[in-house]
């Protein structure tokens, strides 16, 4: 099983651009919509400051302009720009200069403030909204990768016609659900001893796998036991362990190599990775079908 696993890892790597190649066109998609949609609402909140400030100052144009030319005859710009710099800090110019505009506009400090926090909360409020489906949209084009990768890994190494997919859209998932009540109640009663119920929690999806390749492939004369039993279930373990090690030395590679081709390809690469274990197993049953069971 392991030999096959690496078989399917190496010989398929080049189904890698799919998974890429999907996931970099959900995320250009999305960086597009986002990009349109943060230039719409920068324009939006603009539009609606503008039309608040022109609204509270009304009419009081003249009013603001003569207050504004009192107010910096009031200020003493002797010197250089720090002296008057350090006489603006020193008194209470600021302060007085802000009451007596509010006051021009005949709009308070906290209503002012209010308007605007209100077209703030607005954009901000649809730019965290854009950004929730953005990253739905992305995570939705990682599913699509996974699921169109492992399309053609299975097309390639352990091809499903109709009646094999319809066991694996019906039968399988009541096969898997009916174990996996049964290895809760199993782990359930091993809750104490952690280290236990880790160990059974993998066994029990070892098994899983394995006996859907075996209800997905198997031909008439195949026994369940063939395909489900202690050697398999380690050899599958082990070779899901093989599959990560080599994931984390080609991340650690990619990264020591350039950060940024590393962020590039990780995803996708895991995508891949993913498909493979997904494969391997039914792989394997077909792989035993060719050599035991069908005569030259």
């Amino acid at each position: 099983m392991i030999k096959n696993t690496l078989k399917i890892y190496f010989k398929n790597f080049i189904y890698l651009f799919v998974a890429m190649g999907i996931i970099y066109l959900f995320t250009l998609i999305t960086l597009f919509m986002y990009a349109a949609l943060t230039l719409e609402s920068v324009q939006t909140m603009l539009n609606d400051s503008a039309a608040f400030i022109q609204a509270a100052t009304g009419d009081s144009g003249n009013s603001i302009k003569e207050f504004m030319n009192y107010a910096i005859s009031q200020l003493d710009t002797s010197g250089n720009i720090f002296d008057i710099v350090g006489r603006i800090i020193e008194t209470n110019w600021i302060q007085t200069t802000a009451e007596g505009f509010f006051a021009t506009l005949n709009l308070s400090v906290e209503g002012f403030s209010e308007g605007l926090n209100e077209i703030i909360y607005a954009f901000t409020a649809t730019m965290a909204g854009g950004f929730a489906a953005a990253v739905t949209l992305i995570v939705l084009g990682v599913i699509c990768a996974s699921y169109a990768t492992r399309y053609v890994l299975r097309r390639k190494n352990a091809k499903r016609g109709v009646k094999k997919f319809l066991i694996a859209t019906i039968i399988e998932p009541m096969f898997i659900a009916a174990i996996s009540v049964v290895a809760l109640l199993i782990l359930g009663a091993l809750q104490a001893f952690a280290i236990l119920a880790y160990i059974g929690m993998a066994a029990v999806l070892a098994v899983i796998a394995l006996a859907s390749s075996w209800i997905i492939h198997r031909d008439a004369t195949m026994k369940f036991s063939e395909v489900v039993n202690a050697k398999n279930v380690l050899l599958y373990a082990a070779s899901l362990l093989i599959l990560f090690a080599i994931f984390v030395v080609f991340a650690v590679v990619l990264f020591l190599l350039n950060a940024l081709l590393a962020i590039l390809i990780i995803v996708p690469l895991a995508v891949y990775t993913l498909a493979v274990t997904g494969v391997f197993t039914d792989s394997f049953v077909c792989e035993m079908i060719k050599e035991k069971y069908v005569t030259p």
